[in-house]
């Protein structure tokens, strides 16, 4: 039975009674408050309808909630794990050790999965070296164990031809270089998006007679933006490379072509043999393996750990599903055993399948196997089944059928949603309260034949949000197996999200309603602007047109908006750069209305020059620069806050200077505005323009003791 919260406890009488004692304070004609009146009559209608309506918004549900966002397109997201790079080091052994597939590693009890096989060589960074306009300078220490940062490269405009930085190791490097980066993010830049950069970085290595290109197959850094890997291509092996300050070492420099940076970047730790990884916990594990001519013994291209149970299935096309040949359950070993030592799969010569059959092995922890089946299908439509797991991240089932020395399965794959199901998929949903998986009903998922036995044939877990940790956290390696490891995650784990609650579906859906489809006033522009993911803008504003044109002495045109953009690391005397420029123009595109142009312009700067006389109370030494130290940061604050068209107020700067301890006090003081920037008032005070910033120009003032 449907429960009925009260919502709303007026009962159908109270909603009538209190309609009707409005009635005289709404007219004096009505005095007929009888059942027999026909305005009482209709009255009672819709006290009714009201009541009804009362009745059904109580029996509103979650699920009801969830149907109506989903037809405003607004869906449940599920769950996400946390992913990080992880840095795999050799210890005390220098060898060479090949890490599979789904190796554990460990922050805290949080497990965290390789996502790929990794080679590691024993190779390390041995010197890190910034050759700048002003020289090479050693930064080994900053991708060292200090944890420090260190700014490379300089301001935007035309990248020097000097400016580049030389990455040495102590082996050759060959064929594919992956190596792992770490940047100081700044927390004022919005998420970056694909393939967003401020700069171009070009790789070289040295080959023994000259610098050779390396290809840049990813960078996933933007540019140095952010922690990530750059994954390069070498031709031939490096040689070693020396030079003027620069250590004997094999050689990786990376050049600065382009350097459009709004901010430059500061590296600090660098490592080689980079791992992405994900925090889940495989409790089933599958994988396939392709027969090959002539070969019976199969290596598990997959970690396998001591307490792993296998089992082993092969592809039989007649029957369009997996036959099961090896089996840890009955102990079936139908031409096929797995070797535990080996970590190997071994055919007999007569079990042997014919080259290019598919085989399936699953990997099944032992804590997992009396969980791993679920039960046994009854032939009925949305039947459910009990299945003991808390939030599983990834699950997969399959269905095993048939008797005796025949025992086939096939796959069935998880939907959020069973009605988007087709009536001959093979699919199920899992009710994340009732901890049940439910098929489906013939016409939203197909029906399972009667008599299968229900198991999970992939299923992990994971801690979502809090397998976000930070960096250095990840660092346990439990299995020794495959020699002396280190590991080491040089930036945090990220992107861990819960699965999908009502509450930020609601929020979801009040951002979509809110969310803005064009700019249409100056604010909007202005808002717009300083949200755009990848830069950092200290402020904008819009100017009119007509004041634009009129100060700039250009050909006004009623169509265009200018925009006034400052960079966070903008000073007078920068440019705007060419990539900020488009990179605007391009975001705003769509949002613009449609009989508007938009020109993004940098910011003026108009020079305050302050002269005058003053009385000290102190050394003329000393309060020379104290002045013009006060008059520096006055002007800076109006500059760092972006206060487009400020006022300098001359009875302003007049009362801070009188009330310092060093002045005794001002005799004389004169503002003036070098350039056409603004103009003087009648009081003395700088009235800027509206598109210009204020900095210091010349202080000439006569001190007296």
């Amino acid at each position: 039975m449907l429960q009925i919260p009260e919502l709303d406890d007026i009962s159908y009488e109270q909603l009538l009674q209190g309609a009707i004692h409005k009635i005289p304070m709404l007219t004096d004609e009505w005095t007929d408050f009888n059942h027999h009146d026909p305005g009482i009559t209709t009255l009672e209608i819709y006290t009714w309808l009201t009541d009804m309506l009362h009745y059904y918004m109580n029996a509103t549900g979650k699920i009801h909630i969830q149907k109506y966002m989903k037809l405003l397109g607004v869906e449940e997201l599920p769950g996400k794990a946390a992913e990080a790079w992880v840095c795999l080091e050799a210890g005390s052994e220098r060898g060479t050790h090949r890490i599979p597939k789904g190796f554990p590693v460990y922050a805290g009890p949080k497990c965290f999965l390789c996502e790929e096989e990794v080679e590691i060589s024993g190779n390390r960074l041995r010197s890190l070296i910034y050759q700048g306009q002003e020289g090479a300078v050693d930064l080994t220490t900053f991708a060292g164990e200090d944890g420090s940062y260190a700014r490379v490269f300089g301001a935007a405009g035309e990248a020097a031809s000097e400016e580049a930085l030389y990455f040495g190791f102590e082996k050759p490097l060959s064929g594919e270089v992956r190596l792992f980066i770490t940047v100081r993010e700044n927390p004022a830049r919005r998420s970056l998006p694909e393939n967003f950069s401020l700069s171009r970085l070009c790789f070289y290595a040295y080959d023994g007679s000259r610098w050779a290109a390396v290809q840049t197959v990813s960078d996933g850094t933007n540019g140095l933006l952010r922690s990530g890997v750059f994954t390069l291509k070498a031709e031939k092996p490096t040689a070693v490379f020396s030079g003027s300050n620069i250590s004997p070492g094999y050689y990786l420099k990376a050049v600065l072509e382009e350097n459009y940076y709004d901010v430059p970047p500061e590296l600090g730790k660098c490592f080689l043999n980079p791992v992405r990884v994900v925090q889940k916990e495989e409790l089933c594990s599958s994988l396939s393996i392709q027969i090959q001519q002539d070969k019976n013994r199969y290596e598990i291209p997959y970690y396998v750990s001591q307490g792993d149970r296998i089992e082993v299935a092969v592809w039989e096309e007649e029957r369009q599903a997996y036959r099961i040949c090896c089996s840890y359950e009955s102990g079936r070993e139908d031409g096929c055993r797995v070797d535990y030592e080996k970590r190997e799969i071994v055919f007999s010569e007569t079990g042997l399948p014919p080259a290019g059959t598919v085989i399936e092995v699953f990997l099944v922890e032992e804590e997992f196997v009396p969980q791993r089946q679920a039960g046994i299908t009854d032939g009925c439509a949305g039947q459910e089944l009990e299945l003991a797991l808390d939030h599983p991240y990834e699950l997969e089932l399959l269905l095993e059928s048939g008797l005796g020395e025949g025992r086939y399965y096939t796959h069935w794959s998880q939907v959020r949603d069973l009605e988007k199901a087709g009536c001959e998929d093979c699919v199920f949903y899992f009710d994340q309260e009732k901890n049940s998986i439910r098929f489906g009903d013939g016409i939203h998922g197909r029906v399972p034949d009667r008599g299968c036995i229900v198991k999970a044939g992939r299923c992990s877990i994971s801690s979502y949000e809090e397998g976000n940790v930070r960096a250095g956290e990840i660092r346990q390696i439990r299995d020794r197996s495959y020699g002396d490891i280190r590991a080491f995650n040089a930036a945090m784990a990220a992107g861990g999200r819960a699965e999908d609650s009502l509450q930020k579906m609601q929020k979801r859906f009040e951002e979509k309603v809110l969310e803005q489809s064009r700019i249409v006033s100056p604010g909007d522009y202005e808002k717009m602007v300083k949200e755009i993911p990848g830069l950092l803008i200290r402020g904008a504003r819009i100017v009119a047109a007509q004041e634009y044109c009129r100060n700039h002495g250009l050909t006004y045109k009623p169509y265009d908006t200018y925009l006034v953009v400052c960079p966070a690391a903008m000073r007078h005397g920068d440019r705007l750069s060419v990539r900020y420029q488009e990179y605007i123009c391009d975001y705003l595109e769509r949002y613009r209305m449609l009989n508007t142009r938009v020109r993004v312009v940098p910011p003026a700067y108009g020079g305050i020059n302050i002269s005058g006389s003053i009385c000290l109370a102190g050394s003329r030494q000393t309060a020379r620069e104290e002045i013009r130290l006060f008059f520096r940061d006055y002007l800076r604050e109006k500059e760092m806050s972006c206060e487009f068209g400020a006022v300098i107020s001359y009875g302003d700067i007049f009362m801070q200077l009188e009330s310092m301890a060093i002045v005794e006090r001002v005799e004389e003081l004169h503002l003036s505005l070098g350039g056409e920037m603004g103009r003087r008032t009648e009081k003395g005070d700088i009235l800027l323009n509206s598109d210009c910033l204020p900095y210091l120009g010349d202080v000439d003032f006569e001190y007296k003791e």
